[in-house]
């Protein structure tokens, strides 16, 4: 007859498969209703998985930043060489670390409690929030992953500290080294290196004479640094070097700190309990988020607090040192403004499933059954209401402007972009690293508007500026034809799925040809000396008011005779802060009236063909160009990279003292699905 141990151990195996089969279930069955869809961001992981198939350079962070290490791509680029580049097997790697966290989590349970609350932690890890389900199931450079490393270190610490002699130094160096990839992988790892470092100093102090503490701290330190070998190796060989420290050295202010601290409790905690959903003050049910607050404070209670005489009290302690650590981190770091969003506070899951479990089996264990079972009820329904409780809960995509989103379905962009031939668009960032992955980079995008952050810079730089689409949600679209208006551009609109595209730019004064000029034809308004800068032909160079943006700085071009003019080009190169604020344009002949061909705010014509500001208008002769800076700020210099006149290149002049042509526009609005229209515009004239 069997043991009473194997038929414990037998059951523990039933359940263990039981419990990993069904948050298999729910992750898939969350991935099969939102249609394995995918955002930019996890966009850039399969790119970049993409491209280390490719042979392209294996990159050591996430594109874009130096920090958050590219473990998550190198797995996925695995994952493709087997099935395939696609948006649903860009979803396996984080989905696999998703299930194996549940496996942790039962491990952790048994470490520092009993049978019963490993039970129940796993199953709710197994059927945890929606925000769990959603975040360990996105591509998004290693937040899962973080999570499943920061839990595997906090075993390790945990079976450490249980320890009634000193432990071998392998151990120790194994749990350094799980730290430090952790730190490689995301350097939220902060959470779980700080209290795992507290509470292992605590025991060291306690229990050991300073040479065994010493040993440990060195081999400790050594697998740290060898599992973030390559963060430590990026940072010592860039250029500047510890660059990762400059992006992640800003903190929050006593008061900010205060503040973000506060809203942990009033609007993080509710959505990672499951009480809200993200970016929402609503409660899925009355008066969920306090009642949520009450059952953990409870569980908290029974497991931390009021627990039964057991040993272990060490590795106990660590999960209260986790707990209490992580809010007071996140709050003074310069990511605490996120607590409505808070996908950087998903380590607690590392501790809050276990807690959960140990408040469970701890209340049993008085004698109260009924209500340690009761509470566990509570805990499952809370969640699967956060998932169910509405209908499937599915993210959507991300905004892009005045609440619009990006498409779920852009295929018929992708068809569109195909039959015109197009393989480089404008677009947002939020569209534009999906279209590049979906499409294979066979379409790739300039950033039009915000956020500016340019993962692939040599998207840019391959970029076909003006003869590109434009990809627009419709209020971007309704900006964009104001400015190519003020600008004097022609061009079609088609509304493509939820999408308007704007192309065939071209000037209204038809093709146009660059003049030659001399820097002693500039005046400026000051720093002479930089003048060259406008017209040295290199975007990287350029000339700056060396003051803040005031009424009146002119540049004016003093043409050696009268010319033909057709168009005023400013390209603003590195310094798009230093845009003016309001420009006058003026053409100006000896005897004639001054011709103004643009007079207005500038900053929404300039995004429109990214970084260049072109002023079309029908050919006028001129001896001089005026630009004239009329608006103010505090701050910011008035800077130009390049200066630019063009001529037409078939000549079709107004005399002089004639204003330049206008063409008035034939309707601006798009049309139904799949429909085109020409629009011929332009926007000058004689003040």
């Amino acid at each position: 007859m069997a043991s009473e141990q194997e038929q414990t151990g037998g059951s523990d195996r039933v359940w263990l498969i039981l419990v990993l089969c069904l948050a298999l279930f729910v992750r898939l069955l969350f991935l099969v209703a939102s249609d394995f869809s995918i955002d930019a961001d996890e966009a850039i992981v399969g790119l970049m998985a993409r491209h280390f198939n490719s042979g392209r350079p294996w990159s050591i962070f996430y594109y874009g930043q130096s920090y958050m290490g590219s473990l998550e791509p190198t797995l996925t680029a695995l994952v493709f060489r087997i099935v395939g580049a696609t948006p649903d097997s860009l979803k396996i790697v984080p989905t696999i670390f998703s299930i194996w966290f549940v496996l942790l989590v039962w491990i952790f349970a048994r470490t520092v409690s009993d049978l019963r609350a490993a039970r129940w932690a796993s199953l709710l890890a197994a059927v945890p929030p929606v925000a769990f389900i959603e975040w360990s199931t996105k591509a998004r450079g290693g937040f899962i992953e973080l999570v499943v490393l920061g839990t595997l270190g906090l075993i390790l610490a945990a079976r450490i500290l249980k320890m009634r002699s000193a432990p071998p130094v392998l151990k120790v160096f194994l749990l350094g080294f799980v730290l430090g990839v952790a730190w490689w992988v995301n350097n939220q790892a902060i959470f779980y290196i700080a209290a795992i470092g507290l509470g292992l100093a605590m025991f060291g102090l306690r229990n050991f004479r300073a040479v065994t503490n010493l040993r440990f701290l060195i081999s400790g330190a050594v697998g740290f640094f060898l599992g973030g070998a390559p963060f430590w190796w990026a940072n010592l060989t860039s250029n500047p070097r510890w660059a990762s420290f400059n992006q992640l050295s800003g903190r929050a202010t006593p008061g900010e700190a205060l503040d973000h601290f506060v809203h942990i409790f009033t609007e993080s905690l509710p959505i990672l309990l499951g009480a809200r959903p993200f970016w929402s003050y609503r409660d899925n049910f009355p008066f969920a988020a306090p009642l949520a607050l009450l059952l953990w404070a409870m569980a908290i209670w029974f497991a931390l607090v009021k627990r039964r005489g057991q040993g272990g009290s060490n590795a106990r302690s660590l999960l209260s040192i986790f707990l209490v650590t992580t809010p007071l981190i996140f709050s003074l770091s310069a990511f605490g403004w996120l607590t409505q969003a808070p996908r950087y506070l998903l380590p607690l899951y590392s501790a809050l499933f276990v807690v959960a479990g140990m408040g469970i089996s701890n209340l049993a264990a008085t004698g109260k059954r009924l209500a340690g079972f009761s509470m566990g009820v509570l805990f499952v329904v809370l969640h699967l209401i956060s998932n169910y409780g509405a209908g499937m809960i599915i993210p959507g995509q991300p905004f892009v402007a005045l609440g619009e989103r990006v498409a779920l379905n852009q295929e018929p962009l992708y068809r569109f972009l195909k039959s015109e031939g197009y393989h480089h668009i404008f677009t947002n960032y939020w569209i534009g690293y999906r279209v590049a992955f979906e499409t294979g980079e066979n379409v790739v995008f300039s950033i039009y508007g915000e956020p500016k952050t340019r993962r692939i810079p040599w998207y840019e730089e391959n970029g076909e500026r003006i003869s590109s689409p434009y990809v627009l949600v419709p209020s971007q679209a309704v900006s964009l034809t104001h400015a190519l208006l003020e600008q004097g551009y022609q061009f079609r609109t088609t509304k493509v799925g939820e999408y308007i595209v704007l192309d065939q730019l071209t000037p209204i004064n038809g093709p146009i040809e660059p003049i030659s000029l001399r820097p002693e034809q500039l005046s400026v308004p000051s720093r002479p000396e930089w003048r060259n800068r406008l017209v040295d032909g290199d975007d990287a160079t350029r000339w700056g008011s060396g003051m803040p943006q005031h009424p009146g700085m002119s540049i004016v071009v003093e043409l050696d005779e009268p010319m033909t003019l057709s168009a005023v080009q400013l390209i603003q190169g590195f310094w798009p802060q230093d845009i003016a604020q309001k420009l006058r344009i003026d053409l100006e002949s000896e005897g004639a009236p001054t011709c103004t061909v643009f007079d207005g705010v500038v900053e929404d014509a300039f995004v429109a063909v990214d970084g260049i500001f072109q002023v079309n208008f029908s050919a006028h002769q001129a001896k001089r160009v005026r630009i004239t800076q009329e608006g103010t700020h505090p701050i910011f210099d008035w800077s130009v990279a390049e200066l630019k006149l063009f001529t037409p290149a078939n000549e079709d002049l107004d005399p002089p003292g004639v204003a330049p042509k206008t063409v008035e526009p034939k309707g601006v609005g798009p049309k139904a699905a799949g429909q085109k229209q020409n629009i011929r515009i332009g926007k000058t004239g004689t003040r």
